[in-house]
């Protein structure tokens, strides 16, 4: 009925990511942007591909939660109703953060 994937888990210090190359979890910290060197900087220019593609599986996750709310309240299943608005406001806010 749902899908998606979570790829962080966002804490209030750092995050817990999966890496997409090892395929393993690991604790990551944002760094200010004073402290990169030219050549870092340099790559995460390079990572904008990666930007659209977060921005794409977003929409994704808002449309299908969209549709899921809608046939949850066509077929007036309440719960499915109360799940699907979340998964909404979720996608949603995930999308409105990458749109910044």
């Amino acid at each position: 009925m749902f899908g998606g994937a979570f790829t962080i888990v966002r804490l209030s210090f750092a995050g817990y990511m999966r890496c997409p190359v090892g395929k393993h979890w690991a604790l990551v910290k944002p760094v200010n942007e004073a402290d990169l060197t030219e050549q870092e900087r340099q790559i995460l220019e390079g990572s904008s591909a990666s930007q659209e593609g977060d921005k794409l599986n977003n929409s994704i996750g808002v449309l299908v939660g969209v549709v899921s709310l809608a046939m949850a309240i066509v077929t007036q299943t309440w719960w499915a109703v109360v799940l699907a608005a979340l998964w909404v406001m979720l996608w949603g806010g995930l999308l409105a953060r990458e749109m910044r």
